[in-house]
């Protein structure tokens, strides 16, 4: 019975070793939100939440890769896997802006910019290549009363602009209510639009035609490349665009909305965030955010907040994943057949 004992401390030993639990900071030890965490050659990916926190999983990571920590406008710090501890707090270093305005040069206008986009979109992220291992969460709240929630698992696969997505079984977890009337979010658009390629296109018509002002064309760092911050405003939307200077690659596309449309009125910002992997920049998460005022048979103010978070991908489907979603109606929908 002790060997037992002993083996089976052993294990626990070695399985918690696999996690480690970091903290990303600035100088002044405030914590930094939406840090990349990745690996040189393995395809795993971490994002840092709201206190500058992360679990990172080591698990089929080879000792001899490491560890890159980035964030916009902040120094990359890397660190090999041999050297990881389980709790570990990490600086991250502000970049100088000035200095770095001082070295750049650049005669391209914002159409310039987005063409060389456009061009370089295929070779920049191969999106049909991978399978993505999706982490999703959809979260509807009524009036700050009722709450509707699912979380998935979900695996995506491209092509041709089509999107197939299927889910290992069950949610994770699934919160209902029962209303007379309710919001049913059909994602369809959303999801073909993480293949932003088509997106680009449309902005780049909007600015030829006058729709669009350009308000700011910045530069800044990320990942220790010099990129592109451009704003694009009208009345009632803003687009923002972080661009790698040297590949063309978006690295991070945000677009703020006011909407007014039939009975709904509200606010809506939708987002797609990459990171690079190799020579090639993959998703890394998207989001939506919407605050509704919706006539469901009475005032109703409606507050959606729907994330996509990547945790892997891989040229070959991951398994498990049998059950195909129907991106055409409400998520929820897919398991009440």
């Amino acid at each position: 019975m002790k060997k037992l004992f002993f083996l089976f401390i052993l294990f626990s030993i070695s399985l918690n070793a696999q996690i480690i639990n970091l903290k990303i900071l600035d100088f002044d030890n405030l914590p930094l939100d939406d840090a990349d965490i990745y690996f040189k050659t393995s395809t795993k990916n971490f994002i840092s939440d709201m206190e500058g926190k992360v679990v990172v999983d080591l698990s089929n990571v080879s000792g001899k890769d490491e560890l890159i920590i980035s964030k916009k406008d902040y120094q990359d710090v890397i660190i090999k896997v041999a050297d990881l501890k389980a709790d570990l707090n990490v600086k991250l270093e502000k970049i100088n802006v000035i200095e770095l305005k001082e070295a750049f040069v650049s005669n391209l206008k914002v159409e310039d910019i987005l063409k060389k986009v456009i061009d370089n979109y295929e070779a920049n992220y191969n999106v049909e290549k991978y399978y993505y291992l999706v982490d999703f969460t959809q979260d509807v709240h009524y009036d700050s009363l009722e709450r509707e929630y699912i979380n998935l698992d979900l695996e995506f696969k491209f092509n041709k602009d089509n999107l197939k997505i299927k889910s290992s079984k069950e949610p994770n977890k699934i919160i209902d209510v029962k209303r007379d009337r309710k919001v049913y979010i059909v994602l369809s658009d959303y999801f073909k639009n993480i293949s932003i390629g088509k997106n680009l296109k449309q902005i780049l018509n909007n600015i030829s035609e006058n729709k669009y002002t350009v308000n700011q064309l910045l530069v800044s760092k990320y990942s220790e490349n010099t990129v592109y911050v451009i704003t694009l405003e009208n009345e009632t939307k803003q687009v923002l665009l972080t661009i790698d200077k040297s590949t063309f690659a978006v690295i991070d596309f945000i677009s703020k909305a006011t909407q007014v449309k039939d009975k709904y009125s509200g606010l809506a910002e939708i987002s797609y965030k990459f990171r690079p992997y190799q020579d090639k920049w993959i998703l890394k998460e998207s989001s939506v955010f919407s605050k509704l005022d919706v006539d469901l048979g009475k005032e109703t103010n409606v507050k959606i907040d729907i994330k996509l978070k990547v945790g892997d991908f891989s040229i070959n489907s991951f398994k498990g994943f049998n059950k195909t979603i129907n991106p055409y109606k409400d998520l929820r929908l897919n398991f009440k057949e």
